[in-house]
């Protein structure tokens, strides 16, 4: 079952889901440290299913490949996406190693500094005080500069402290900034008011201990995002989601090479079935994330446990299932898991080479 452990930004963000998707495809949906949502027109497997997933940030900089598992399939209102029926996906995120994590890492901030910048450069309609007791409204607000109507005349490279409020009777976020352009604007009333450009997160060098407020209090771009971000990893540091179910998928999607090493990290005890997709069957046993033992289906006795191994990593079709349990037979492997792999593949290479 999917536990909630993060926060969540909704957001755009470049999704593949590997065998499903040619490419990966800018879909809308929520993304948090753990995992993400996102809409689908298509299914992409049952309830519990492993599948590998395609990332790129919003401006294609950040790419990550992730193994994820399928916590549930998205619920009409699950999305709210306004007027018409929406189907989706929710999958967890189960990082194979430590450069995965950190790219993940990094994709959370670019997503969140992609969403902090579209999402204030839009017209708002929030009460503006400058000064004291100076009224204004805000017509546009972004991460660096916001455009404001006042009657209060302003003049051009001015500091000025303000404070922010959502609605009326709201408390007010202070900022600070520097006036970069003032335009007059005649009402029909025959009143002047100005259009006054702010550069946000000037300081006033004199304003004492006013300024020093203002600027503890800042939402400059960076540091909203470093709040969001904060927010958004909090809960996993403090409960990263695990694989404690049985799980299946598909080879074509997940080979063997990716699944070993999330089992290992995962330090997971278990019975993983393999199928060729016809008549070739195999079992691979697992104690605390280490293989000890493969064996073949139908029985091969003059094939070891690691010969069989290194086959089966070469599979590119069929089935998986792993079933978790404690595992009581011998060791027969006795090699870490990840030493025994780069063993295999540098072998297959030297038999390659040397048929050539």
């Amino acid at each position: 079952m999917e536990r909630r452990v993060s926060a969540r930004i909704e957001t755009e963000l470049y999704i593949g889901v590997v065998g499903v998707d040619e490419a990966p495809v800018l879909r809308r949906g929520n993304f948090s440290s753990t995992g993400v949502y996102f809409e689908i027109d298509r299914p992409i497997g049952e309830v519990g299913s492993l599948q590998r997933l395609h990332l790129l940030s919003y401006d294609r900089s950040i790419e990550l490949r992730v193994v994820a598992r399928m916590a549930r399939r998205v619920q009409i209102d699950d999305l709210h996406h306004r007027a018409r029926p929406v189907t989706g996906a929710g999958l967890q995120f189960f990082p194979g190693n430590e450069h995965e994590r950190a790219t993940l890492v990094r994709l959370l901030r670019a997503v969140i500094k992609h969403q902090v910048a579209r999402d204030l450069e839009v017209d708002h309609g929030y009460e503006t005080s400058i000064g004291d007791n100076n009224a204004a409204s805000t017509v546009q607000l972004s991460v660096h500069r916001m455009l404001l109507d006042t009657s209060h005349p302003l003049e051009v490279g001015e500091l000025v402290e303000f404070d922010i409020r959502p609605g009326s009777g709201a408390a007010g976020v202070p900022f600070s900034g520097k006036v970069t352009r003032v335009a007059p604007r005649v009402q029909p009333d025959g009143s002047e008011t100005y259009r006054v450009e702010v550069s946000i997160g000037e300081e006033r060098a004199d304003a004492g201990t006013r300024s020093q407020r203002l600027h503890d209090a800042s939402l400059s771009f960076n540091d909203t995002i470093d709040r969001a971000f904060t927010d958004l990893l909090a809960a996993e540091s403090d409960e990263r989601p695990h694989l404690d179910d049985d799980l299946m998928g598909q080879l074509a999607r997940i080979p063997l090479t990716s699944l070993l090493p999330l089992f290992e990290m995962e330090r997971m005890s278990g019975e993983l079935k393999l199928s060729d997709g016809g008549l070739s069957r195999a079992q691979v046993f697992l104690r605390d994330g280490r293989v000890i033992d493969a064996v073949a289906d139908p029985a091969r006795p003059h094939v070891s446990a690691r010969q069989l191994l290194g086959e089966l990593m070469r599979w590119r079709d069929g089935t998986f299932e792993l079933t978790l349990g404690a595992v009581e037979r011998p060791d027969r492997i006795e090699t870490p898991t990840t030493v025994l792999m780069l063993d295999l593949a540098r072998e297959h290479d030297e038999r390659q080479r040397s048929e050539h």
